[in-house]
């Protein structure tokens, strides 16, 4: 596989990984509203807000990767959206344990497993690129 197509793929990743952490803040508000006014609400919204931000994020930095994935000189972006991305995921994560007293194993695994992987071929998008251009 090449490092493009390996970028494209996990930038198709993150766009469907920003769906369902759009949908999953999306299901968080509606769980907050439904709370009374206490501090498990007010963390419930800031999880699921920062969710939110993540999702939005996300479905950014795929698409970014799979309509750039041919320019290696894009990848240090890519870089920096695999970081962003993943603070935002584990920020999130750490919130909604926090609020319900618990944590939600496979969103904490795919708030930084994605990334991880959009951030490794983002890498490997960018040494592919450091060959002279007769190489290629």
């Amino acid at each position: 596989m090449k490092n493009e197509d390996f970028l494209k793929g996990t930038g198709i990743l993150m766009i469907f990984g920003g769906v369902i952490a759009i949908l999953t803040a999306i299901s968080m508000l509606i769980r907050a509203v439904s709370l009374t006014a206490d501090m498990q609400m007010s963390m419930l919204c800031a999880a699921a807000l920062l969710m939110l931000v993540c999702g939005f994020e996300a479905l950014v930095a795929g698409y970014a990767a799979a309509r750039n994935s041919a320019d290696p000189d894009n990848a240090s972006d890519c870089i920096a959206w695999a970081v962003i991305v993943a603070l935002l995921g584990v920020g999130g994560v750490a919130l909604n344990a926090a609020a319900n007293g618990s944590v939600n194993v496979v969103n904490a695994v795919f708030s930084v497993v994605i990334p991880a992987l959009y951030g490794m071929a983002a890498s490997a998008d960018r040494r592919g690129s450091a060959k002279p251009a007769s190489v290629r």
